[in-house]
């Protein structure tokens, strides 16, 4: 893998656990499954 493959999979991670919180925050997400 090539270093900017690497940092797109890491933006990728990072954007999926920032639309977990806001889920969470909103209430959307069951604190238990996330």
């Amino acid at each position: 893998m090539t270093t900017i493959e690497k940092l797109n999979k890491k933006k990728r991670n990072t954007e999926v656990k920032t639309k977990k919180v806001t889920k969470k925050a909103a209430g959307m997400c069951c604190t238990c499954v996330c």
